[in-house]
């Protein structure tokens, strides 16, 4: 039977900032020892798996090359950071074809923006740019396609913008690779 206290402790072992491990709401694997340091090593796999199961933590690859690292969605920065205007701006990505999509909802749960993005991010060939509480800017991989998706301020609406290649005529190429 599990302990509830026992099971905050583990939670907060990686919510705290007493570490430092996590920045800006990623986790490189190799620190996984040190967040979990008052337990012994044997226990780490389950107590990541139990924090996966809770959807504190996500497993994600990233980089070139791909390394194993854990997204934090409440460690996340609260704003944008200042690169999405380098990565998303107009000059950033030439001639496009842009398609915007807002979904209102009367409710959306805490942390829900949080599990759709690392659900996405789990989609073959998608590869984030960037990302914070309530954004992430994709770009899949061979391709000029790029996606930003956000919530609104209230954390009502979701909001996808989907930019494609273009041409001068006005027709969009599905791949651009």
């Amino acid at each position: 039977v599990l302990k509830p206290q026992w099971l905050a402790d583990v939670m907060s072992s990686l919510i705290t900032f007493g570490h430092g491990c996590v920045k800006e709401g990623v986790l490189p694997a190799e620190f996984v020892s040190q967040v979990f340091h008052k337990y012994p090593e044997k226990l780490h796999p389950v107590l990541l798996a139990l924090l996966q199961k809770f959807e504190i933590v996500y497993p994600l690859s990233m980089g070139d090359p791909p390394q194993l690292q854990y997204i934090v969605p409440s460690k996340l920065p609260e704003h944008a950071p200042a690169s999405l205007m380098q990565k998303w701006g107009r000059s950033a990505v030439g001639r496009v074809e842009e398609f915007e999509r807002t979904y209102a909802f009367p409710f959306l749960p805490l942390g829900f923006f949080g599990r759709v993005m690392i659900r996405v991010l789990h989609i073959n060939r998608l590869e984030p740019l960037c990302f914070w509480q309530h954004g992430v800017l994709i770009h899949e991989a061979g391709t000029r396609n790029y996606l930003l998706m956000q919530s609104t301020k209230d954390l009502r609406s979701l909001q996808l913008c989907l930019r494609v290649p273009g041409s001068a005529h006005g027709t969009v190429g599905a791949s651009d690779a």
